[in-house]
Parts: structure tokens; sequence; C-alpha cells
């Protein structure tokens, strides 16, 4: 990109996946593994190679997007609570979140 065009003014993390129909502590290690890898580790590797580039130019923007399944979890999910927020979780396991306004 940069040898392309000489600078690197934007870079959108955007990839993301999930894994539903599964409880979460009936999904297997690896199925967890796989959504870390896209949901958080390629963020940082693409922020990784994407910054010294915007660091030498004095500027540039990042745009991290997440999910609404942090927020609004989809049935199936491996959500802490379902779309009404009721728990998502067998036998009355409670969950919460936080996240800033």
């Amino acid at each position: 990109m940069i040898q392309a065009y000489g600078r690197l003014d934007l870079l959108v993390n955007n990839a993301g996946i999930g894994h539903f129909g599964t409880p979460l502590h009936e999904m297997p290690p690896e199925a967890w593994a796989e959504m870390m890898e896209t949901n958080l580790r390629a963020v940082y590797f693409a922020i990784r190679a994407a910054a010294p580039a915007m660091i030498a130019a004095h500027g540039g923007q990042i745009i991290n997007i997440a999910s609404l399944a942090g927020h609004n979890p989809v049935p199936g999910g491996c959500g802490l609570r379902d779309q009404q927020g009721r728990p998502a979780w067998p036998d009355g396991i409670g969950g919460g979140r936080a996240a800033p306004l």
C-alpha cells in the first residue's frame, strides 16, 4: 500500500467471526482459539503493521469496528445474556457486561 500510494491514512479493522449454537461452556477450545485469533489478534497485527507508517506521516485514523453481539447477544451464541437481558446460562447462572457509554 505504502509503496503504491506513498502513505497510509486509514486502517479499518472489521473482521470478526462467531460460533453460534453452542453454549460457551460446551464450545471446543479450538473454536474459541479461532474466534480469538480473528477477533482480537488480527486487530493487534493490523495495527502493528499500520501504525509505523501513520506515525512517520504524523497522522492517520484507526477504526476498530466491534460486533453488536457484545451488547445484543444472539440466541444460541456464546453470550452471557439473551436479547431480553435474561441470563443465557442454564440453572440461573447470571452474568453481566461493562462497556463505555
